[in-house]
């Protein structure tokens, strides 16, 4: 097959869509034929059915990525041990195989990010990269690849790893922040990891497995847990743990959820963060929490609201900057309006100064970066609570610093999660309940 194509430097103005190795596109998907028409043209070296399969899949996930985006951009993992790391199904080779076949036909065209810097006085240009990232393709004018209707495909079932470690800067939802591949490479690291921090994982994956879910329309929960820390492990690491229905289902929706046939109740701590911060083990940063049913509540200011002083206080423990003369970036721009309308008529410098009068450590909280320890004990409580809860036959669900249980099951949960609290951090939590 020959095709006449055209493409300009114009037509690269992303940076283009991520191309996942997890797609196939099936005889009953509505792109089937044209798919097939186009891998008709690749020449296979081996007779094994995996070998077919596994090269069609990859271009079902390059087809999936260029279509994604009006611009038709994308780019691929080309690191090996990312596709070990990240447990694809669809691996390396074939996905570069099919790559360099695209290429060759010219089908799709490989270009860095970055200018031409001249200088006229000598006469000499040079290529200057912008960005860090990998290289891009973009599937030009005229090209089989582009698809004018929606490509339907089917994303292959595989699950993610039960621990990840993301970049030391990486920046806003470390859950959608990029895997730092060289680092879980390395075979020292590898093996702390298997030996370490992974079990824990995947015995709460394994006793989820015993438990039934269903979110408020019925459907049934996939749940599988994945911890990631930030830069390295540890009591700074941060490590979480997510699974997809934290990211799909918000507020409301996640208290319609039903385990093993029940209702649930969602047992949070009130202001979590800054009882931990309070117990920080050093005398001068740790401080006694006021005996007050509200520690939000508590701070008064002209035209004060409540949500906002939870805001400000959550934003400086974790990791944003309170001290300046502005309200914090993360609320200014939240994608959230109501959020961000919060500061409407409220001046900076009267929440500023009544919340460290109130909690005068809290300027302490930037410079020590104190996010990735608050989360990292957080997250340790909310692991060995629904261990516990697991092994007392309860099944749970947890949305970083709370559970859900069955109604049934709440006074012991109440008490169990209290009590590794206390024992964890040295201080008995607020807690709070809440009902669909």
């Amino acid at each position: 097959m020959s095709f006449n194509i055209e493409h300009s430097e114009s037509e690269l103005s992303s940076g283009g869509t991520f191309c996942n190795p997890a797609f196939t596109i099936t005889a009953t998907d509505k792109s089937y034929k044209w798919v097939e028409k186009i891998f008709s043209g690749y020449t296979l070296t081996s007779n094994r059915s995996d070998f077919r399969t596994s090269r069609y899949n990859a271009l079902c996930s390059i087809l999936v990525a260029i279509n994604m985006g009006e611009d038709r951009i994308f780019y691929v993992a080309h690191n090996k041990n990312a596709y070990t790391v990240n447990e694809w199904p669809i691996k390396y080779k074939p996905m570069m195989d099919v790559l360099k076949w695209l290429e060759d036909e010219e089908w799709i065209i490989r270009y860095k990010q970055g200018y031409i810097d001249e200088d006229f006085f000598d006469g000499t240009s040079e290529f200057v990269r912008t960005q860090s990232r990998t290289d891009r393709y973009y599937a030009p004018q005229g090209s089989p690849l582009i698809s004018y209707e929606k490509v339907a495909a089917t994303k292959l079932y595989y699950r993610k790893p039960e621990v990840l470690i993301k970049f030391p800067n990486s920046k806003g939802d470390l859950n959608k922040a990029p895997v730092d591949i060289e680092f879980m490479s390395i075979p020292k690291n590898k093996k702390f990891i298997e030996k370490y921090l992974k079990p824990k994982v995947v015995e709460l994956n394994e006793y989820a497995s015993l438990h039934s879910y269903k979110d408020g329309e019925g459907r049934n929960l996939d749940i599988h847990w994945t911890r990631i820390f930030k830069g390295s492990w540890g009591v700074n690491g941060y490590g979480r743990i997510y699974s997809t229905y934290q990211s799909v289902y918000k507020g409301e929706d996640r208290l319609n959820f039903i385990i093993d046939n029940e209702p649930i109740v969602e047992i949070d701590v009130h202001a979590s963060a800054l009882h931990i911060f309070s117990m920080y083990p050093n005398s001068e940063v740790s401080f006694d929490l006021p005996d007050v049913d509200d520690f939000y509540d508590l701070i008064d200011y002209t035209n004060k609201n409540r949500k906002l002083t939870k805001q400000v206080i959550n934003a400086g423990l974790n990791g944003a900057n309170i001290l300046g003369r502005r309200f914090p970036v993360s609320i200014r721009e939240h994608e959230d309006p109501d959020v961000r309308a919060l500061i409407e008529g409220v001046k900076w410098k009267d929440v500023k100064a009544a919340i460290f009068n109130t909690y005068p450590k809290l300027k302490l909280a930037k410079e020590m970066g104190i996010a990735g320890y608050i989360q990292f004990r957080d997250s340790d409580v909310i692991m060995k609570t629904m261990l516990k809860l697991f092994e007392h036959g309860i099944g749970c669900l947890s949305v970083h610093d709370c559970i859900m249980v069955p109604q049934s099951h709440e006074a012991e949960a109440e008490k169990i999660f209290s009590d590794v609290f206390k024992k964890d951090i040295g201080i008995k939590p607020r807690l709070h309940k809440s009902y669909p």
